[in-house]
């Protein structure tokens, strides 16, 4: 056990299995694979997000689908 480790289970929490995931999975969509999409009439979320009015261009896209 490490320093680290010895701390975390002092302050109370739960260092393995982790309660919740260390990653977030994100798919990339390359432009003319989301303009097949737009064809088609749908939408995927990075589409949502780079095309966001200038009052959210601050926001990132973890905060805007949360």
């Amino acid at each position: 056990m490490c320093a680290m480790d010895a701390m975390w289970r002092t302050y109370g929490f739960q260092t393995y299995p982790a309660s919740i995931p260390a990653a977030n999975i994100v798919k990339i969509t390359l432009e003319n694979e989301a303009q097949t999409f737009l064809n088609k009439n749908q939408c995927k979320d990075i589409i949502v997000y780079l095309n966001r009015p200038s009052q959210l261009r601050t926001m990132t896209i973890d905060i805007m689908f949360n």
